[in-house]
């Protein structure tokens, strides 16, 4: 990869009574090094940084079941080429417990420094004691906090080296997550809306 290519992750979930659950992240490369290097970084990612932070919020039936990685064509959503689509085993919540319904997700919002740009991310997995008269647990909350501080930090892996953010849908301009808000009503994930309670 070239320095500022983008690229896109995707992490699918599964849980007990659930369809197949994802998170998508886009990021955008600091560094220029191989595909190879940006591969192998990108997938440690998943697997240590993200997957630590979310197992102390997810229930111990929630797992992530596979992570795929492929760099955009400039200037596009298209895909240009793979750079991994694994599937991967034993990453599974740690809190035991019942899980909630399947789409009552931890709902983050990731501001960009363009006014009215940003991300969000439908985090599933939450346990069903973790959420009491609506509220998700201030233990979540902390954890979420994690998540964002995780989603605006450099990514810095020796040869590949990313920061995380979105491409405007307008201008197709790079926009990074420079701030975190963490909303302790559960989210329902289709409705793709902050503040809807479960």
């Amino acid at each position: 990869m070239v320095e500022d290519e983008v690229f896109r992750v995707d992490i699918f979930y599964t849980q007990a009574g659930a369809s197949e659950m994802m998170n998508v992240f886009h990021g955008r490369a600091a560094e220029t090094a191989s595909d190879a290097s940006y591969a192998t970084a990108i997938e440690d990612w998943v697997t240590t940084n993200w997957y630590t932070i979310w197992t102390d919020m997810a229930y111990e039936g929630a797992e992530i079941v596979r992570a795929k990685a492929v760099v955009l064509e400039p200037d596009s959503f298209v895909t240009a080429r793979a750079l991994f689509d694994n599937g991967q085993t034993g990453l599974v919540g740690a809190i035991v417990g019942q899980p909630n319904a399947a789409a009552v997700s931890a709902g983050l919002t990731l501001p960009t420094l363009r006014p009215g740009s940003r991300g969000r991310k439908f985090v599933p997995g939450l346990p069903l004691a973790e959420i009491d008269d609506g509220i998700i647990s201030p233990a979540m909350v902390a954890v979420m906090g994690d998540l964002v501080l995780e989603l605006i930090t450099v990514q810095d892996f020796g040869a590949a080296v990313w920061r995380w953010g979105i491409q405007s849908t307008i201008d197709f301009a790079w926009l990074n997550f420079v701030s975190g808000i963490i909303d302790d009503i559960p989210d329902y994930q289709r409705r793709r809306r902050p503040d809807v309670g479960s």
